[in-house]
């Protein structure tokens, strides 16, 4: 990573911790933000960040809020279909982001909301990596 990257990847950090006294809907905002970027590191990163959040800030019995889960997957959802259905291009080549989708995949799972269950099934009938496909159906024959 350049400079600039490691900046802004302090600032986020500096953004997020002090997110928690701000309102979710600036945390989600951000996330999304890093998300739509056309850099494959900022969406790993934004992942990243919802894998925290997963991990660390549970709360209904176990249970992440109604709002939280689809500001979740809302932003999963995106990543998931980036390279798929969306054709992300940078510098006129397409990219195939299959890690992104990878983790976005797991992270959906993790959610086990019905929305997230859907996409999953949705996801099977074009989807052509068989590492995406086969953790799409553990995921769905698991739960």
């Amino acid at each position: 990573m350049n400079k600039s990257k490691y900046i802004f990847c302090f600032m986020a950090a500096i953004f997020i911790s002090n997110a928690a006294a701000q309102e979710f809907v600036n945390v989600y905002s951000f996330l999304s933000t890093l998300a739509h970027s056309e850099e494959k590191e900022r969406k790993l990163l934004s992942l990243y960040y919802l894998e925290d959040i997963i991990d660390l800030y549970p709360t209904n019995n176990g249970k992440l809020e109604d709002n939280t889960i689809y500001s979740i997957y809302n932003i999963l959802e995106y990543l998931l279909l980036e390279g798929t259905v969306s054709n992300s291009t940078t510098e006129n080549q397409q990219n195939n982001y299959t890690d992104v989708r990878l983790l976005a995949v797991i992270l959906l799972g993790r959610l086990n909301i019905m929305e997230a269950r859907d996409l999953l099934i949705e996801l099977l009938r074009y989807e052509n990596n068989q590492l995406i496909i086969d953790a799409a159906n553990k995921i769905l024959y698991n739960n």
